[in-house]
């Protein structure tokens, strides 16, 4: 709440900025040590989430799911997919640009 507070509070009229959430890898305890299966992924902006944060009504975005935890077991049903690591800069990038020109 205070980073996305703080972020809110010094982004420009003209800017959209992005927040991120993610692991770097799971660690099944019945493994016991790091696997390959996916992690959960949020994205979005300042503004969405500064609204959902406080129970306001958040305006249709470019993506949007009906996924509600964040967890490895709903991490598949988002909207996104499943998608590699390497790709989670560019798949940002394009979310701001998207945020920013939404009609685009």
């Amino acid at each position: 709440r205070i980073l996305v507070e703080g972020l809110r509070e010094k982004q420009e009229k003209n800017e959209k900025y992005v927040i991120c959430l993610t692991g770097d890898h799971t660690t099944p305890v019945v493994e016991g040590d790091h696997a390959y299966h996916p992690v959960p992924f949020a994205i979005s902006t300042i503004d969405n989430t500064f609204a959902a944060l406080n129970n306001q009504e958040i305006p249709d975005s470019a993506i949007s799911d009906e996924v509600m935890v964040f967890s490895e077991t709903e991490a598949y049903k988002g909207a996104l997919g499943r998608f590699k690591g390497l790709s989670v800069m560019d798949l940002a990038k394009d979310f701001g640009e998207l945020a920013k020109n939404p009609t685009c």
